[in-house]
């Protein structure tokens, strides 16, 4: 701003508008001292401070300060910070954070604001927290209720990234099909016959796989089934081994 050619490097006077006192003070003494004291309080006056005079050493220690503190209490706030500033590394944490605690964060009245793309972005993806896909459906389900008159439209859209072939006859029945939209909605009620169709036949399982058949997981896995033990005995393995 002051020395890259533009206006105000030739005032005398300039008013920086939207940065306060505490941000701007805060900036300016690391300048001098090379110090700067963040708290929960100061940090996001210093962080739009730093941002505006582009002084990158003091939006880097506001980026680990925001890294440091993160929680399920602030990780959206860090998803929308990330956003403002264009901070590449914090959204990523923060979207790896939300992933990895996605049933709390799916609490928190923040995250029914999530826009439609964000929430698939999270919803398809195998690192989601999740412990069977029922959750996953829940999750999906809060955020479409929130405001169903305004989210009918994404119905579709939001359940096909749920897996549904993985729930039990029992599950579809008691959890998914008592769902009104789910069985009314033409999208949502393909999803289920598709489901359904996957567990009433186990030995067509293999040629009816689709992502929504793949077991999420963080981990890729290698089978090992049968063969022989170092006697040339049958041995009939069922360990699983991480890749």
């Amino acid at each position: 701003m002051f020395t890259v050619g533009m206006r105000e490097c030739e005032e005398k006077k300039v008013t920086l508008h939207g940065l306060t006192s505490v941000g701007v003070g805060a900036v300016v003494h690391y300048m001098y001292t090379g110090e700067l004291q963040l708290s929960a309080a100061s940090l996001q006056s210093v962080l739009e401070a730093a941002n505006a005079l582009l002084i990158n050493d003091v939006l880097d220690m506001c980026l680990d300060y925001l890294l440091e503190t993160m929680s399920v209490d602030s990780c959206l706030t860090r998803l929308h910070q990330a956003d403002c500033y264009s901070l590449d590394r914090l959204e990523a944490a923060a979207d790896d954070f939300i992933l990895a605690h996605i049933t709390q964060v799916a609490k928190l009245p923040q995250f029914q604001d999530l826009v439609c793309d964000k929430l698939c972005e999270y919803l398809d993806s195998d690192q989601l927290g999740v412990s069977n896909e029922l959750e996953a459906f829940r999750v999906a389900l809060s955020w479409l209720n929130h405001d169903f008159t305004a989210r009918r439209q994404f119905a579709g859209r939001v359940m096909s990234h749920i897996r549904f072939p993985l729930l039990s006859i029992e599950e579809l029945v008691r959890h998914v099909r008592t769902v009104d939209f789910m069985r009314r909605d033409e999208e949502c009620r393909a999803l289920v016959m598709e489901a359904t169709r996957y567990q009433k036949c186990p030995t067509q399982q293999i040629l009816l796989q689709t992502r929504r058949t793949q077991v999420r997981s963080a981990n890729k896995v290698l089978v090992v089934v049968g063969g022989s033990t170092v006697e040339g005995q049958a041995d009939e393995s069922r360990e699983v081994k991480h890749v």
